[in-house]
C-alpha cells in the first residue's frame, strides 16, 4: 500500500487528516471522493500488486457510494460490483452510514439461537434462573459484539429493549395474550433490563480507552476533530457517534476527554450513567 499511495493525493480528508486506505490483516478499504479517484487508486493497486505475483480477486471486490449516482470501478476489465449493504466480519455496513441494518441483523441472529434453545426455555426441570444466566451467556454477546461502533437513536434502543423483553417472555413462557407487564416479568425472572446497558457502557468504555491513548490515532482525531469540508445540509443534524457520548455524560466534548484521565472516576461515571439506581418509592 505504501508503493500505491506514493505520490497519490486524493483520498477524503477528515480532521486535517487525508485518508486514502484502511488496512485490515487481510482486507484493504480504498477510500476516494470520485469515481475517477477511486478507479486510479485501484489501477494503481492493481499494478503494484501483479509485481508481487499478487492478484486482486474482482468478484470479492466490492463498492459501495454514499451519494447518489453511477460508480463504475473495473479490474483488468471486469466490472465490480456496487452494494448499498455489506456484510463484513459479522457487521452490516450500510451506505446510508446507518446502524439500524446491523441492529437488527444481530437481533435476528440472537433470534436464531434463543428459537434453537427452545427445549431448553420449556424444560420445567431447569429453574428460571439458570434459564435467565443461558440466556445472558449464550445469546447476549452475539447481540452486544461490536456494539461500540453504534450510534445509538431512540428507535434503536426501543428496539434493544423490545428484543431483550420478547426473549424473557419466551424463556418464562408467558405469551402476549395473559397481559402481563414488562416491570412483572422482570421481578418474575429477578433481573433488570440489561441489554441497552451494556450496550452504552461498552461504548463509552471504548471512547476512554481512546481518548486516554497518547499517540495521534485515527479514531481519536476522528472522534476529536472528525469534521469534513463542504457545506452542511439544510435541516437538522444526524446524530453523530460523539453525540451519544456527551448526552449520556452530561458533559461537553472537552470536559470528557479530561475526565476520562482518571479511570476511577471514568468507571464510577460510566456505571451511574448505564446502570441507574432504581430509588425506593
Amino acid at each position: 500500500m505504501r508503493e500505491t499511495t506514493e505520490g497519490f493525493e486524493g483520498g477524503l480528508q477528515i480532521g486535517g487528516r487525508r485518508i486514502s486506505n484502511l488496512r485490515y490483516a487481510d482486507d484493504i478499504v480504498l477510500i476516494a471522493t470520485s469515481a475517477q479517484e477511486l478507479q486510479t487508486l485501484v489501477n494503481h493497486l492493481n499494478i503494484v500488486s501483479k509485481r508481487y505475483d499478487l492478484l486482486i480477486n474482482a468478484e470479492k471486490t466490492k463498492v459501495m457510494t454514499t451519494v447518489n449516482g453511477s460508480c463504475d470501478v473495473t479490474i483488468d476489465n471486469q466490472t465490480v460490483e456496487v452494494m448499498d449493504t455489506f456484510p463484513y466480519l459479522g457487521s452490516v455496513i450500510t451506505s446510508d452510514a446507518e446502524c439500524t441494518a446491523d441492529i437488527c441483523a444481530r437481533l435476528n441472529k440472537r433470534q436464531g439461537i434463543v428459537s434453537s434453545l427452545r427445549k431448553i426455555w420449556k424444560s420445567h426441570d431447569i429453574t428460571i434462573d439458570t434459564k435467565v444466566r443461558l440466556l445472558q451467556t449464550l445469546v447476549r454477546p452475539v447481540t452486544s459484539c461490536r456494539c461500540e461502533s453504534w450510534t445509538l437513536k431512540r428507535l434503536h434502543e426501543d428496539k434493544l429493549e423490545a428484543f431483550e423483553m420478547k426473549a424473557l417472555r419466551q424463556i418464562m413462557r408467558v405469551l402476549w395474550m395473559a397481559k402481563r407487564t414488562n416491570s412483572w416479568v422482570l421481578e418474575q425472572a429477578g433481573v433488570n433490563r440489561s441489554l441497552l446497558a451494556n450496550a452504552n457502557s461498552g461504548k463509552l468504555r471504548y471512547f476512554g480507552h481512546i481518548m486516554r491513548g497518547k499517540d495521534k490515532s485515527l479514531e481519536k482525531g476522528i472522534i476529536i476533530e472528525g469534521n469534513l469540508p463542504g457545506s452542511i445540509k439544510r435541516g437538522k443534524p444526524r446524530t453523530a457517534w460523539i453525540d451519544n457520548v456527551t448526552s449520556w455524560m452530561g458533559l461537553k466534548l472537552e470536559e470528557a476527554v479530561r475526565k476520562v484521565d482518571n479511570r476511577s472516576a471514568w468507571r464510577t461515571a460510566i456505571h451511574s450513567v448505564a446502570y441507574p439506581r432504581i430509588e425506593d418509592g
